[in-house]
């Protein structure tokens, strides 16, 4: 069951999920904005409630989808939260996140089964002439944990930008042995950022691909433009790794590839272009 009560520029909605037995109708689940104080209080639309598929156990999960209410700007948080059914229905969440994003129809999926979560929408991008892109975010759960994997992002530069605005702690995972040290360096430089277009093959490697960062000289002490080369692992469909970090292009990336980063989506018709 889904409610919502009207508010400035929108509704606070709530949903519910009730089970019947021999006993009657039982609330299994809810999902509701209850605290309301002026920090606290985040009210949403919902897009979307996602239960996983029957099982023997009848162990299930259920994803809800939402964005933040208000009356202007398509630049808004999205609210993508995960729960496990059970006899608790006041349960402490197993995903609970909240991301600004560029709102469009829709603005945010996913999908759930009893082991995996796999959410999509769009972020803003460190290089401003690219506006946004596609996020992805993928959980396998593990009794009450969950854990990130690949797919990380669905194109060599969107890799990049999850690797640059990701905390360190994350990104050494997704980052090989050779070079960690110069990797971290340069994980740790501001954001903002110019992409070399375009994105570089290095056909005697062929699962490697080079992409350049300019870094904007605002936040360079003192100013000058300095631009990396990062040495990106793709292997199919969607697994990407970084193997290295150069202030040079590598000599073997040699082949223009502007197709390695278009926009692509893991949910045709909508969030993205196939």
């Amino acid at each position: 069951m889904q409610t919502g009560v009207g508010i400035e520029c929108g509704f606070d909605e709530s949903a519910y999920i009730f089970s019947w037995s021999d006993e009657g109708w039982r609330r299994v689940w809810q999902t509701e904005q209850n605290i309301y104080t002026e920090k606290e209080y985040k009210p949403q639309a919902i897009v979307d409630v996602l239960i996983s598929p029957h099982s023997r156990t009848n162990d299930h999960v259920v994803l809800t989808l939402g964005m933040q209410t208000w009356c202007t700007s398509a630049w808004r948080n999205v609210y993508y939260r995960a729960f496990r059914i059970g006899l608790n229905s006041d349960a402490a969440p197993l995903v609970d996140r909240a991301e600004l994003a560029y709102l469009i129809d829709p603005p945010i999926r996913g999908t759930v089964t009893q082991n995996d979560i796999l959410v999509q929408f769009r972020v803003g991008s460190i290089d401003v002439g690219v506006h946004s892109r596609a996020a992805v975010r993928h959980y396998r759960i593990d009794g009450d944990l969950t854990k990130r994997i690949d797919p990380l992002a669905l194109s060599p530069r969107d890799f990049i930008e999850e690797w640059k605005t990701t905390g360190w702690k994350d990104v050494a995972h997704w980052s090989e042995s050779r070079g960690r040290a110069a990797m971290r360096s340069v994980h740790a430089k501001k954001q903002y950022a110019e992409f070399v277009y375009p994105t570089m093959h290095c056909p005697t490697t062929p699962d490697l691909w080079q992409v350049g960062l300019d870094f904007d000289p605002h936040f360079n002490q003192p100013p000058s433009r300095e631009t990396v080369y990062f040495l990106v692992r793709w292997r199919p469909p969607f697994r990407f790794s970084m193997v290295d970090v150069s202030s040079h292009p590598w000599p073997g990336c040699t082949v223009k590839d502007p197709n390695a980063d278009e926009d692509r989506t893991l949910f045709p018709g909508g969030g993205g272009s196939n």
